[in-house]
C-alpha cells in the first residue's frame, strides 16, 4: 500500500536534540519506558535550516517491515518575509517518503537506450512517487481509501508561522512486506521562494527538507521480488524487449507495472499510427524472477 502524509498538531513526547545543520541521532542516550516498564523505542531525529525555513524530521522508532511505522515533521518559517509554496491535493505540506533504493537491489543500468528509458519511467520518479520511494499517509487519512486531487494551490508562510504534521507507513510494497535493511527517510515542502524575490506569477517550486539516516527492522520474511529485478526480467524477453524497442518512444503511453499476488506484469502501452488508437503488450514475471506468461491487448 502506497501511503502519503500529513497532519497537524500531535507530538512526539520522546525527542532528541537537534541543531540548525542535518543532526542524524541514531537514537536517544536511555529509551524511555512504558508503564508496564518494557522499552519504547527511541525517537531518532533530524533537522536542517535551509531558505529561512526549518524543519525537523522525527522518526518514533525506526521503520519496521510489514508493520505500521509512524514520522513527523515541523517546518517553521524562521526569516523575516513570507514563503510561498506549492501546495494542493489534499492539503498536505509537501510529503514525508522512506527511499527502498538500498534494500531492493537496482538490477541491470547497462540496457540499450530505449529499454533502459523504459526501466527509468517504469520505476517512477523520487518523491514518494515511484515504486523505490514510497510516501507516507496522514494520520488523517489512515486507513481510509480517500484520494487527494491532482490541483495546485500557492500557499504562504508567513514568519514564524508553523506546519505540523504525522503520517505513517505499512511497512509493505505492492501489499508486501519489504526486506529489512538500511533506508532513508525524507520530509520536503515544494518552495517557490520568498515573498518580493519571485515573482507572483510563479508557481515553479523545489524541494526543501531534511532526511534520516535509518535500517527497517524486522524478520522481513515474504519480502517481495525487487520491481527493479522483475523489469530486467521483462526486459530480457526478447518479445517483450522487441515491443518497447519497436517504434519512437513518443509514441509510448505509460509503462504499466503491477504486483499481482506473487507475480509481477510488466507491460507498456503504445499508441497506434495517428494517435489514435492503442496498443498493449506485457509479461507476467513470477517471485524467482522467471517470465511465465504474456499478454497482449
Amino acid at each position: 500500500m502506497i501511503r502519503r502524509a500529513w497532519s497537524t498538531t500531535r507530538h512526539l513526547a520522546l525527542a532528541c536534540a537537534g541543531a540548525s545543520a542535518v543532526v542524524i541521532v541514531a537514537g536517544c542516550v536511555g529509551a524511555a519506558s512504558s508503564s508496564s516498564g518494557s522499552p519504547e523505542p527511541s525517537a531518532i531525529v533530524a533537522s536542517e535550516t535551509t531558505e529561512s525555513l526549518r524543519v525537523t524530521l522525527t522518526l518514533e522508532g525506526p521503520p519496521r517491515t510489514g508493520a505500521d511505522s509512524w514520522a513527523s515533521v515541523r517546518i517553521e518559517n524562521v526569516g523575516g518575509r513570507a514563503i510561498r509554496w506549492a501546495g494542493g491535493g489534499c492539503g498536505d505540506p509537501g510529503s514525508i517518503y522512506i527511499d527502498l533504493g538500498e534494500v531492493f537491489p537496482a538490477g541491470r543500468r547497462d540496457w540499450p537506450a530505449s529499454l533502459e528509458h523504459f526501466k527509468e519511467l517504469a520505476l517512477g520518479p523520487g518523491n514518494g512517487n515511484g515504486l523505490l520511494t514510497l510516501g507516507y499517509e496522514a494520520e488523517a487519512r489512515w486507513g481510509t481509501i480517500m484520494a487527494c486531487p491532482a490541483s495546485l494551490r500557492i500557499e504562504t508562510l508567513r514568519p514564524r508561522e508553523v506546519l505540523s504534521m504525522r503520517a505513517g507507513w505499512d511497512g509493505t510494497s505492492e501489499g508486501q512486506p519489504v526486506p529489512t535493511g538500511p533506508a532513508t527517510v525524507q520530509a520536503v515542502l515544494p518552495v517557490i521562494g520568498v515573498e518580493g524575490l519571485v515573482a507572483e506569477s510563479d508557481i515553479d517550486s523545489h524541494p526543501v527538507g531534511v532526511s534520516v539516516r535509518t535500517a527497517i527492522v524486522g524478520d522481513g520474511r515474504g519480502a517481495v521480488l525487487a520491481p527493479g529485478l522483475a523489469i530486467d526480467a521483462a526486459l530480457a524477453d526478447p518479445a517483450f524487449a522487441a515491443w518497447v524497442s519497436a517504434g519512437p518512444a513518443n509514441r509510448w503511453i505509460n509503462p504499466d507495472v503491477a504486483r499481482i499476488g506473487a507475480t509481477w506484469q510488466i507491460g507498456l502501452f503504445k499508441r497506434g499510427p495517428g494517435g489514435v488508437s492503442e496498443a498493449y503488450q506485457g509479461v507476467v514475471v513470477d517471485a524467482s524472477g522467471q517470465v511465465i506468461d504474456h499478454k497482449t491487448g
